[in-house]
Order: structure tokens, then sequence, then C-alpha cells
């Protein structure tokens, strides 16, 4: 499809806190029976393109997770490492050890979006091949106003030329790691790898993922989550 066939490891970040979600771990967070990390790595598993799974799990993890993932990935290759401080120090750690494997893709995924799915990863693959490097992302829905430190604002961008980040993003795998290891000593101002790549001037692309993509932050977020399931529930019933 986008390559012939280049290897592709999907990295999936689960080594955040929980506390937007007043102590419950949203990884383990329930959702009709299966937790949100459970359906991230269900829906990856699902996608032809993905050839193996890198899970970063927590600091001192306790196993949980990793025994989640060996249950849910049942035809992708299933490795597992530890992440860091910070989201960019994770996703690092991740892209290290995803290197090992010698695989050509990273996509860079939060484990808490449940709802990614197989036509997402198809589309920023591509958008990747084409490009270096892809992140998922939907249109503004609202107009986004820039303030200074003083609350005051300084500019109004169009509407039309905004986007809201989602995951995955994706890039070459050595292309990204080079980035983060570039950049270390300053990785905890990166929030997702688009911006480290952007930092040393390699363009990324934007495609366009879903509104459905969402991510696990607070409790509210979790009732939105079921919402979807259940509209999932009620497409499969008609």
């Amino acid at each position: 499809m986008i390559r012939e066939r280049e290897t592709v490891v999907a990295v999936v970040l689960a080594a955040g806190s929980a506390v937007r979600m007043s102590g419950i771990d949203k990884m383990k967070a329930r959702l009709d029976g299966r937790s949100v990390l459970e359906w991230s790595l269900s829906a990856l598993d699902a996608c032809a393109e993905i050839d193996a799974i890198q899970l970063v799990s927590p600091e001192g993890d306790d196993g949980l997770l990793a025994g989640v993932g060996r249950a849910a990935v049942r035809r992708s290759e299933f490795r597992v490492c530890q992440g860091g401080p910070s989201r960019a120090w994770s996703t690092l750690n991740g892209l290290r050890a995803a290197s090992e494997g010698g695989f050509a893709w990273a996509v860079v995924h939060d484990g808490a979006r449940p709802f990614v799915t197989a036509d997402i990863v198809t589309r920023g693959l591509e958008t990747a091949c084409a490009s270096g490097a892809a992140i998922a992302a939907v249109p503004a829905t609202d107009t986004i106003q820039i303030s200074d430190d003083a609350g005051i604002i300084t500019e109004s961008p169009r509407r039309e030329s905004v986007w809201m980040a989602q995951t995955p993003q994706i890039a070459r795998l050595d292309s990204l790691l080079a980035a983060h290891e570039r950049l270390r000593d300053r990785l905890d101002g990166f929030t997702d790898e688009a911006s480290v790549l952007r930092e040393i001037g390699h363009a990324v692309a934007v495609f366009e993922g879903s509104y459905s993509n969402i991510k696990i932050t607070t409790a509210d977020d979790l009732e939105a989550a079921q919402l979807i399931v259940d509209r999932l529930r009620s497409r499969q019933k008609a």
C-alpha cells in the first residue's frame, strides 16, 4: 500500500499519570467491559499495516499493563519497555526500544485514545510516506484566540488554518529517534512528536483524524467515551 513492505511499529504511550482523573488510572478505566488501553491496543492490532506494538509502560509498573497488552495483541509482535518522566522522554524510550527491531516506520499513539481505527492509521501512513512525517488532527470547530502572558489577545488565526492535534503521529523511526536524541537535553518542553520534528526543521503534514478519536484525560472524557461506545454498539446492531 505505502511501500514495498517496509515494517511498521506502533509505539503506544501508556506511561502518563492519572492526576486529572481524580485518582483513576485512565489506562485501566473500563469501557464496555474492557480497559481503555485494551481498546487502543486491539484497534492497532487490527490494522494490517502494523507489524509490531511497542508498549511504553510507567516507570515501576507492576506488570499489569504488560499483561493487558499480551492479552489484547493477538496478531502483531508485542514488545514492552518503561517510559520516562515526561511524554517526550517516554517516546524516546519507546523509540530506542523499537529501533532494536529494525522497523522502518514508527506510529506513535496515545494509549488513552481508544477509538483509533485501521483507516486512520492507513491514511496516516500514506501521508507520511509522501511527506516524511504526518500527524492526525481535526479541523477546529471553535474560533481560537492567542493571548500574551497578561491574557490579552494578540492573534486570531483563521479557523480554516487551525487543527486540533491528535495521535497517531507518524514518521520514519530513525528520523524520529534522531530528532529526540538531538533534543534530549530539553525534551520536557515538547508535548508531541510533531513539535520535536518541527524544532529541527522537519516538515510535518496533517491528515484528518476523527472527532471520535478522543483522548481520555478527565472523568468527563470517560463519560463521553462511553457514549461513543454506545453509538458504535447501536451501529453494529442496525
